[in-house]
Formats: C-alpha cells, structure tokens, sequence
C-alpha cells in the first residue's frame, strides 16, 4: 500500500505487524454468491514517527492512482487511538442532535470533528474544525 501511496518503507521502518483474523477465519467467511472473502485487517507499527505521519497524508492519493490495483484502492489507513478516544469518536458521531459531527478523525492524538453543513460549503469558506478537548 505505501509503494502506491508514494512513500517508500523498508524493513527496518517497521517495527511489529499482524493480521487479526487467521486464514481459516477468512476461508470460513466466504460468500457463497460472489466467492468474496472478508479482506483482513492488518496492523503495522511504524518506527518513525514522520513516515506515519506521511503515510497517512499520502493514503488520500491511493483512489486517485491510476496505476494501483483495484483492491489497493479500497484499503484504509488510520491513525491507532486508545479506546476512550475511540468511543469518543464513535459518539460524537452517533448524537442525534443539530450539533452532530458527521466528520470525526484524529491527528497526532487529538480529536476534529465537523459538521456537515460545514463540510458542503467550499473550503475556503469553511471554518476551521472542532477540537475536542481530551
């Protein structure tokens, strides 16, 4: 995924990864109508701090790319967040109110979210994101 997202990993970048489902998970989640099986999840730990920090500007070009493979092209890349930070996120999504964040992520640890009225407008006339406070 780094190759087709422009930044350039050797081994010694990485310092652990895995998968989190095993092969047999994955063959026991075969659908039987189009033969498709579950894509797994796969963590990697960076050693450095700056190539993370690329990594996930860069992933922003992958569905852009003419040359990446169509399965590179739905791959995900987030940010690793403690759990409290996790369930923070995934309830500011959830409200139901008029001051609901559609748009909720994080960067270097902290927590932006937007609206999506403000989202619709063009960027320059956007304001600037929500920083939630943690």
């Amino acid at each position: 995924v780094a190759k087709f997202c422009g930044v350039e990993i050797n081994d010694i970048d990485i310092s652990t990864s895995h998968r989190l489902m095993s092969k047999e998970e994955m063959n026991s989640q075969i659908n039987p109508s189009n033969r498709d099986t579950k894509v797994p999840v796969i963590i990697a730990r960076v050693n450095r701090r700056d190539l993370k920090v690329k990594l996930l500007e860069a992933k922003k070009n992958i569905t852009t790319n003419v040359h990446c493979p169509d399965h590179l092209k739905n791959a995900l890349i987030y940010e690793d967040v403690t759990p409290l930070r996790s369930r923070m996120m995934y309830h500011l999504r959830q409200r139901n109110d008029k001051q609901a964040f559609r748009y909720v992520w994080s960067k270097g640890g902290r927590i932006y979210a937007r609206t999506p009225e403000d989202a619709a407008l063009p960027r320059e006339q956007q304001s600037k994101p929500a920083i939630i406070n943690t």
